[in-house]
């Protein structure tokens, strides 16, 4: 895998900008929830080669699933270069699925080739599913 575990508490105040400033830029008022989960440890930070991942996993309709809260890359877009370790995570995990939201219109293209779906219409937060 490359990207690996970190401690939230030891990295927010590198972390928490970014949150804020994407928030920011993307209209999505997403930071408080995602700074939130970290803190109360149901969702868990991952960092990568110049960047990090959020991941939470959740119960869906009874089944595990892996929801990336967020993304971020300071060269490269981290979700095509690390979601195939996504992936494997979440299998180890026993999850049957992924699931994202993002405003980024950038992203579709690359989701449906991974073999996601778009779960919410043509809302401007889309919600996107893969089921393994």
């Amino acid at each position: 895998m490359r990207f690996a575990f970190a401690s939230y508490q030891k990295h927010r105040l590198r972390v928490l900008p970014v949150l804020r400033r994407t928030d920011e830029k993307n209209k999505h008022n997403f930071a408080d929830e995602v700074d939130m989960a970290l803190l109360d440890d149901r969702a868990f930070l991952f960092l990568c080669d110049g960047g990090f991942i959020v991941l939470q996993p959740i119960v869906k309709d009874g089944s595990s699933w892996v929801n990336i809260m967020f993304a971020y890359s300071w060269g490269t877009t981290a979700l095509p270069c690390y979601m195939n370790d996504i992936f494997h995570l979440a299998g180890d995990i026993g999850a049957v699925g992924v699931e994202l939201y993002t405003v980024v219109k950038k992203l579709e293209r690359f989701l449906i080739r991974k073999g996601f779906s778009k779960d919410s219409g043509n809302n401007r937060i889309q919600h996107w599913v893969k089921r393994f």
